[in-house]
């Protein structure tokens, strides 16, 4: 092969995208017209972002920039991976709209990845604003979003940080350094109602701060199967319980590590959990829960273990090593189940240390077998 051919043939190989793969090819966001003194760049960032998605690409934002809309992933442009990259600021002057929104047109989006991009509104969106999510998922029925990549994304101000508000299949993807701040309900709402399950989904390394929480819950994850949730840590965090795990598909469920500052997580009503698991195969180990306010209400349990229909009993195991410097409130249980045929595989707590009285260990209900390693 002579040296033109050669050079060709390399340039070729090394320039086509492997599908699904977002590739080296790049372009700043300033080539579509984005530019700081637009007092709205939607249109010129949406440009950005569909020839990105049309050639496999990755765009990057030098600067912070002000749209007035929601910038759309349209798989209908491409289905293979493509590439946001900050670090600039994305900032929202609207409100009740998401920033980014993958919208689930057609079916399959494969590897996209966004990375290293703070998202804010340019004022709080409170409870009231039920659409402001830094990042939607809006796809229903059969469409998919797997194998993305969301690394070093920030939240800032949304009602929800990131979530889902559709029945739209999530598998595979990998969220890693995930930060919320100032966010008014959960910065974590994967609630599918697609009881066919979403596998191998990765959360690691995921801060929630200065949070009012209006919802149930700081996390929520329904409907997921072999899920891992690696060091969710929330600081200050007032009204609201820390994790939910339900759905009646879930299997292999894995929670690694939780992690709590500085919080007062409401008062709670009998027959709730702070950190409630449902489903079949849960594992639960690693917490480190400091200067906590729990006030628990009588028949209350921080770890609530439940069986609501999925296949088989859950086989749930704790390794609560360090629980220290908690104010459990005026009752409730350490750990309790209210359904039957459960099994749960128990360690005692390293250090309990407050101010208040709790009733007891362990709450059982029916057919339930508590057995302590």
């Amino acid at each position: 092969m002579n040296r033109y051919l050669y050079t060709l043939a390399v340039s070729t190989l090394l320039s086509a995208p492997a599908y699904g793969q977002a590739p080296s090819a790049m372009r700043a966001v300033t080539d579509f017209g984005v530019s700081t003194a637009n007092a709205d760049n939607t249109s010129q960032m949406q440009a950005a972002i569909n020839w990105a998605m049309t050639n496999y690409a990755r765009i990057w934002l030098p600067f912070n920039v002000q749209i007035a809309g929601t910038l759309t992933i349209n798989a209908a442009l491409g289905r293979g991976g493509f590439a946001i990259d900050g670090p600039g600021q994305i900032v929202e002057t609207s409100s009740n709209l998401p920033i980014i929104n993958f919208d689930g047109t057609l079916n399959f989006q494969e590897a996209p990845q966004i990375s290293n991009l703070p998202l804010a509104y340019s004022t709080p969106q409170g409870a009231a604003n039920t659409n402001s999510y830094c990042i939607l998922f809006s796809g229903t029925g059969a469409n998919s979003v797997y194998n993305g990549k969301f690394n070093n994304v920030e939240c800032t101000y949304a009602y929800r940080g990131f979530g889902q508000t559709g029945n739209e299949n999530l598998w595979g993807n990998r969220w890693t350094n995930i930060r919320c701040k100032q966010v008014a309900g959960m910065c974590l709402s994967f609630n599918n109602t697609n009881t066919g399950g979403q596998p191998n989904n990765y959360f690691g390394n995921v801060y929630a701060i200065n949070s009012s929480c209006a919802d149930p819950y700081q996390f929520a994850f329904a409907n997921q199967s072999t899920l891992t949730l690696d060091n969710l840590e929330v600081n200050q965090i007032t009204g609201c319980r820390l994790l939910s795990v339900s759905g009646g598909t879930q299997r292999g469920i894995s929670v690694r590590t939780i992690r709590c500052e500085v919080c007062n997580v409401g008062q709670e009503s009998s027959g709730t959990g702070m950190i409630e698991a449902d489903g079949a195969g849960i594992h639960i180990e690693g917490y480190e829960i400091e200067t906590l306010t729990v006030n628990m209400t009588p028949g209350s349990n921080f770890f609530l273990f439940q069986d609501n229909g999925a296949s088989g009993p859950p086989d749930v195991v704790t390794n609560a090593h360090y629980f220290q410097y908690t104010t459990p409130g005026t009752g409730g249980n350490i750990y309790g189940v209210n359904s039957p045929n459960v099994t749960v595989y128990l360690q005692p707590f390293y250090n309990w240390e407050g101010s208040s009285t709790y009733t007891g260990d362990v709450a059982p209900g029916a057919n339930v077998t508590m057995i302590w390693n």
